[in-house]
C-alpha cells in the first residue's frame, strides 16, 4: 500500500471516530435538557438550540487561528490536539448537574476546536492532485457516517444505560481517534519565518483569492440549512407518535439514515464530477434538497420522515465534497491550513445560526415551519451558486469525460 493511501485509511478512521464522538449528543440533547431540570416545552427548544450552537460559534471564532497554526507547525499535531481536548471535555459532560455547566463545557469544546479544518488541510496536502475529488468524497463520507452513527449509538446507549454513560464512551472514542492520528506520516516543512505571513496577513491573502469567498458562502448556506432542524428533530419525532420508551433510539435512527445516504452519495461524488461540472452538481443537489426538505414538513408519520430524510441525504452528500474540491484546487498546498480554517469557520457559523434559528422557529410557530424555512434557504443557495460560482471555478477536465 502506498503511503498516501495508508495515511488516507488512518485519516478516514480519525474523521469517522472524531465526528462520531462530537455528534452523538444530538440524538438526545432535548431529552438531556429535561433530565437536567428544564421542563417547559419552549424552554427545552430554546436550550436545545443554544447547546447545539454554542460549541460551533466558539469553534468558528478559533478555527482560523488553529488553521494558521497548522500551516506553521503541522496539520497532524492540530488533529491530535483537538481529539485529546475532546477526550477530557466530553468525559466531564457526564458529571454536570445543570444546563449552565453543560453550556460552559460546550463553549470550551468550541474554543479547542479546529478539527475539521486541520483534517481537510492534512488530507489535501497528502493526496495526489488527480485523486483529490475521490479522496475528499471519501473523507466527507467518513464525516457523514460518523455524524450519523454517533446519534444512533448515542440514542441506543441513552435509552439503555442513561445519558451520562454516553459521554464517558464518547470520551474514550475521542482518545482512540487521537492515538490513531499519531500513526499518520506527515512530511511537514515549516515555512521560513521571513516568508510566513502574520495571522491577519494570511487571512487577508485568503480573502483576496479569486473565487474563494463565493465558495465559502456556499459552504455556510449548506451547513446552515442542514443544521436548522437538528435541535427539534427529536421533538418532531415525538410529535409524530413515537413511543416514549424508544424515542431517543427512533430519533437517532432517523438522523442516522440521512447520514448513511449522505455518506454513500459523498463517496461517489468524485466519479459524478467526471461527467458533470462541479457547478452543475452543486445546483442540482441544492434544488432537489429544497423540494425534499419542504415535503418533510408535511410528514404524518415517523416512517414517512425516515424515507424523506434518506432522500434528503442523497442530495446533501454530494454538495460539501464538491465545494471543498473546488477550494483545494484554488489554493496552494502550503496555505490550505488557513484556507480550510476559514471554510471550517463558515460551516461552523452555519452550525451556530442554524440550531438557534430552528429552536426559535419551533418556539414561536411550530416544528413544521422549521422545515419550510429550511427549504427556502436551499433555494437561496441555488440562486447564489447560479450567480456567483462560475464555470471558470471548475478544473479544466470537469464535465469533459
Amino acid at each position: 500500500m502506498t503511503e498516501w493511501k495508508r495515511n488516507l485509511l488512518i485519516m478516514w478512521f480519525v474523521q469517522f471516530a472524531g465526528m462520531f464522538a462530537i455528534s452523538a449528543v444530538f440524538a438526545f440533547i432535548p431529552l438531556y435538557v429535561r433530565h437536567l431540570g428544564i421542563e417547559q416545552w419552549d424552554q427545552v427548544s430554546l436550550w436545545s438550540g443554544l447547546l447545539a450552537s454554542s460549541s460551533a460559534i466558539f469553534a468558528a471564532i478559533s478555527s482560523p487561528l488553529w488553521g494558521n497554526m497548522a500551516d506553521r507547525y503541522g496539520r497532524r499535531i492540530m488533529v491530535i490536539r483537538v481529539m485529546l481536548a475532546n477526550t477530557f471535555i466530553l468525559s466531564t459532560m457526564g458529571f454536570v448537574a445543570n444546563v449552565w455547566q453543560l453550556l460552559g463545557l460546550r463553549i470550551l469544546q468550541g474554543i479547542f476546536g479546529g478539527f475539521g479544518g486541520a483534517v481537510m488541510a492534512l488530507v489535501t496536502t497528502l493526496t495526489p492532485p488527480e485523486k483529490l475529488g475521490t479522496t475528499l468524497g471519501l473523507m466527507q463520507a467518513a464525516l457523514i457516517a460518523g455524524s450519523a452513527a454517533g446519534p444512533l449509538a448515542g440514542g441506543i446507549i441513552a435509552d439503555h444505560w442513561g445519558f451520562r454513560a454516553v459521554f464517558f464512551i464518547l470520551g474514550a472514542m475521542s482518545f482512540t481517534a487521537g492515538l490513531a492520528a499519531v500513526l499518520i506520516r506527515e512530511q511537514f516543512q515549516p515555512p521560513a519565518k521571513e516568508k510566513s505571513p502574520s495571522f491577519g496577513g494570511n487571512i487577508r491573502q485568503m480573502c483576496k483569492e479569486p473565487g474563494l469567498l463565493p465558495l465559502i458562502f456556499v459552504l455556510f448556506l449548506i451547513q446552515f440549512a442542514v443544521a436548522v432542524p437538528s435541535p427539534v428533530l427529536p421533538l418532531f419525532v415525538e410529535q409524530l407518535g413515537a413511543s416514549p420508551d424508544d424515542l431517543a433510539t427512533i430519533a437517532g435512527g432517523i438522523i442516522a439514515i440521512a447520514g448513511l445516504s449522505s455518506a454513500l452519495s459523498a463517496a461517489s461524488t468524485g466519479r459524478i464530477t467526471h461527467f458533470f461540472s462541479h457547478r452543475t452538481v452543486l445546483l442540482s443537489a441544492a434544488a432537489c434538497a429544497a423540494v425534499i426538505i419542504f415535503i418533510q414538513g408535511l410528514a404524518q408519520s415517523t416512517g414517512q420522515l425516515f424515507w424523506l430524510r434518506f432522500l434528503n441525504g442523497l442530495f446533501l452528500g454530494s454538495m460539501l465534497p464538491t465545494a471543498n474540491t473546488l477550494i483545494s484546487l484554488l489554493i496552494p498546498a502550503e496555505r490550505r491550513g488557513a484556507a480550510f480554517g476559514l471554510t471550517h469557520s463558515a460551516t461552523l457559523l452555519g452550525n451556530v445560526l442554524g440550531p438557534v434559528t430552528g429552536g426559535l422557529l419551533a418556539s414561536f410557530f411550530n416544528i413544521r415551519w422549521v422545515f419550510f424555512f429550511t427549504a427556502f434557504f436551499y433555494v437561496a443557495n441555488c440562486i447564489w451558486i447560479y450567480h456567483r460560482v462560475r464555470r471558470r471555478h471548475d478544473p479544466p477536465e470537469a464535465g469533459q469525460h
